[in-house]
């Protein structure tokens, strides 16, 4: 099967105030690829860059100046290349996605943790992450990859993974199921590093202390699945969990910490809109499910510093509400299942809008049962996708450069 590679890019000879688009259509990537093989400081800088995930069996479709089809092939292949992407993926086929299932913890003051994986991790380095991780045949038996959607599998996974990463921990006391276990620190840290280094069962060591996981209150809350073309892949089953308003901020249940470094440097509560808003501005690396998931939970969950326990519960109540609703494409929120995939690359010529467009890869979430109305546009760069953000099909779709490729 040959690749089909189109671009459509700005006519260089054409009036700035009346951008006009050139087509470039292709069956096979070398006969492409010499066309954006230019000179740029007496060498060539994008055929051995872009060459690599044109060869995979993927439809892509491009909107960009020759500047930003330099860059992009840049950095689109070298972010993902360091998740295994490039010709082995494509020799090989798609690599199966791992089940792997993670938390947007919800603190008591509204605000949702984020944990910085480290920069020499094998996947997403340097990047802010919700907590959670692979699926263990250790302790969760029934662990295979052909599992699709909510199970208990996922759930049990989203919990003790949440535990080995941040140290809080989502159990309640099998006695009394409507209360948070409470163990010493001196318990609770013993209990992480045992599971973590694999030395005694999650559900084990949970009943040894009394406590069961608090899977019932996970909300299940769409299903993400890596696109064929990256040699490592995840199924990842998210999930929503909200902590008990009532509880202490400061109680050291509450207070997320760092593994020490083994897969994470920090753990932080912040509001959603202030994660959003750091990468915005290019602080942080935040990878489309999380930049599409903070969005969704910062349309609901607004905190502000002197919000009082009431203003609390009713965002906390509106967000739950929305996501029991089936939205009008007919997939219930837990159903949705969302592979991202590229659709254009933006490129305004207005310079006030420029700063927020110029440059961003849109992503389409529509794919295989997703979201159609919501795109997530992002900068790839060397460290990752930067200055990430959501946009609705409107807006979008208003963008006269990009209207007649979507």
């Amino acid at each position: 099967m040959s690749t089909i590679v189109s671009l459509a890019m700005l006519d260089p000879q054409a009036s700035s105030n009346k951008p006009r688009l050139l087509d470039v259509t292709a069956s096979s990537p070398h006969k492409i690829i010499p066309s954006l093989s230019y000179q740029q400081g007496g060498k060539p800088r994008i055929k051995s860059r872009l060459e690599p995930f044109m060869r995979s069996n993927v439809n892509y479709r491009y909107l960009c100046n020759e500047y930003d089809a330099m860059r992009l092939g840049f950095g689109f292949y070298h972010c993902y290349s360091t998740m295994g992407q490039g010709k082995k993926a494509a020799r090989n086929g798609p690599a199966p996605a791992k089940p792997s299932s993670s938390i947007v913890l919800i603190s008591p003051q509204n605000e949702v943790l984020l944990l910085r994986r480290t920069a020499t991790s094998s996947a997403f380095p340097d990047a802010y992450v919700f907590p959670g991780g692979n699926l263990s045949k250790f302790h969760e038996p029934g662990t295979t990859t052909e599992m699709e959607g909510d199970c208990p599998e996922f759930r049990m996974a989203a919990i003790r993974e949440t535990f080995e990463e941040s140290g809080i921990l989502l159990a309640v006391d099998a006695a009394n199921q409507k209360q948070l276990l409470d163990l010493s620190d001196t318990d609770r840290n013993l209990g992480r590093k045992k599971v973590h280094s694999n030395e005694i069962k999650f559900d084990d060591w949970l009943a040894s202390t009394g406590g069961v996981p608090d899977t019932g209150n996970l909300l299940a809350c769409t299903r993400w699945i890596t696109p064929t073309l990256m040699a490592r892949r995840f199924n990842t089953q998210m999930y929503i969990y909200l902590l008990p308003l009532e509880a202490k901020a400061d109680s050291v249940k509450h207070v997320p910490t760092s593994d020490g470094g083994v897969e994470h440097t920090e753990a932080v509560f912040a509001p959603p809109r202030e994660w959003l808003r750091r990468v915005r501005l290019g602080e942080i690396v935040l990878f489309p499910p999380q930049i599409y998931l903070l969005s969704l939970v910062a349309d609901h969950l607004q905190p502000e510093p002197d919000a009082g326990p009431r203003d609390l519960l009713a965002a906390r109540e509106s967000l739950v509400s929305y996501l029991k609703t089936t939205p009008e494409d007919g997939v219930p929120w837990a159903d949705k299942v969302i592979t991202p995939e590229v659709t254009a690359l933006s490129d305004d010529v207005d310079s006030e809008s420029a700063v927020v467009w110029r440059g961003k890869v849109v992503l389409s979430l529509a794919k295989p049962k997703g979201v159609t109305d919501k795109f997530v546009l992002v900068d790839f760069q060397r460290g990752g996708p930067m200055h990430g953000e959501v946009a609705t099909r409107d807006e979008v779709l208003r963008r006269p450069a990009i209207k007649e490729k979507l």
